[in-house]
């Protein structure tokens, strides 16, 4: 099961949104789960969450997907539940309001939904964005690390239905497949 949830925010008063209230906003919703899925997410290899935040000048959209039915059970009632976020550090209070709500049952789902979408596909990196690679952050990944962290993510939340690539040249020749290029929104 993955469930994304769209939600607009209001801030009580004028401010600033940053990109790095994304990761305040995921703090606050973990700390209104249950204490153990708290716990399992930090036990975890993959978390069964990824969010987003989108700060436009006219609105700011947080984006939360939850992978498995362990995060929807746990975080779909809270999220659901649209109650306001404070965030302390910059003296702010959101309210909360579903803009829009997808959910995909199964893998099958999912596949029939991406053989549809066409060929081109379009990754942006709304937050700032690091990943690990032999000990070290790097905040330019190449196209393979991308590639990497995608299907260990799918593999954590599709364990049923994983991705096996033994020797990585799959992951490799995937890798020369794609294109990065620095799109600018109109």
């Amino acid at each position: 099961m993955l469930t994304q949830y769209r939600i607009l925010l209001m801030p009580d008063q004028p401010c600033r949104p940053r990109a790095e209230w994304a990761y305040r906003l995921y703090a606050a919703l973990l700390e209104r789960a249950p204490a153990t899925f708290g716990e399992l997410v930090h036990e975890m290899t993959v978390s069964p969450v990824s969010q987003y935040l989108d700060c436009r000048e006219d609105r700011l959209l947080w984006t939360v997907t939850l992978l498995g039915s362990e995060a929807e059970n746990a975080l779909g009632p809270v999220l659901e539940a649209q109650e306001p976020i404070f965030l302390n550090k910059d003296h702010v209070t959101l309210k909360l309001t579903s803009e829009r709500t997808v959910r995909v049952a199964d893998v099958e789902e999912l596949l029939v939904s991406s053989a549809t979408a066409g060929e081109r596909h379009v990754l942006d990196f709304r937050t700032p964005t690091a990943f690990k690679s032999r000990g070290k952050y790097l905040i330019l990944p190449t196209s393979r690390l991308i590639l990497q962290s995608l299907i260990k993510k799918w593999n954590g939340s599709f364990p049923d239905c994983p991705i096996e690539d033994e020797d990585g040249e799959g992951l490799n020749a995937l890798a020369d497949g794609v294109l990065c290029v620095n799109r600018q929104d109109n």
